[in-house]
């Protein structure tokens, strides 16, 4: 056995920096130490103590208003879009939509809303707001219209020139997946 690796043995130094170290690690900042734990802690203390003062005067100053007394009530809303192939099967749109209607209770101060949301196919969007109306549902259709997702540009400003995207090594290379989502980013948005 070394000189050195005794000197470890009866020195506690090299132990307590490494204790140190593994703390520092914990605590995911190079820079910190135990004292800055500390304090780390107490601020953390002193902010929860304060945000719980925060929230008892707001609850005071709430029960004070004469809106206390209205019941609540909330809103659900939802978003119905396109099915998108092949991810979703044509038709799951609507299905989704029928087995809500079938399946959720009815919720005390609840407003039901939908959105049929630029939905592409017209069938399908037929298909929708006739279920909706069926079941006297409130609803809103943002129309899909052609010439706007026409006018909408096809988002090539980020692609470098020479790359592989249309040869059959890139298609190879599992690249052009990702391209058509880049290119077609901004068309997606609108649907």
């Amino acid at each position: 056995m070394s000189s050195q690796s005794r000197r470890e043995k009866l020195s506690p130094w090299p132990k307590i920096h490494r204790e140190l170290n593994r703390v520092r690690t914990q605590l995911q900042s190079p820079w910190s130490t135990l004292g800055n734990a500390l304090i780390s802690a107490k601020q953390n203390a002193e902010y929860r103590r304060e945000l719980g003062k925060r929230i008892e005067a707001a609850r005071e100053t709430y029960t004070a208003s004469p809106i206390s007394q209205i019941a609540d009530s909330f809103m659900l809303v939802r978003i119905i879009g396109n099915d998108l192939e092949p991810r979703h099967r044509k038709g799951q749109s609507f299905d989704n939509v029928l087995f809500i209607l079938d399946n959720e209770p009815v919720f005390d101060a609840c407003e039901k809303f939908w959105i049929v949301n630029r939905i592409v196919d017209t069938d399908e969007e037929a298909r929708i707001i006739g279920l909706l109306e069926s079941r006297r549902q409130n609803f809103h259709t943002i129309p899909f219209e052609l010439d706007a997702y026409r006018k909408i540009s096809w988002d090539v400003d980020q692609l470098v020139a020479g790359d592989l995207r249309f040869s059959e090594k890139g298609r190879a290379s599992g690249k052009s997946a990702r391209y058509e989502t880049h290119i077609r980013r901004s068309k997606n948005l609108y649907v």
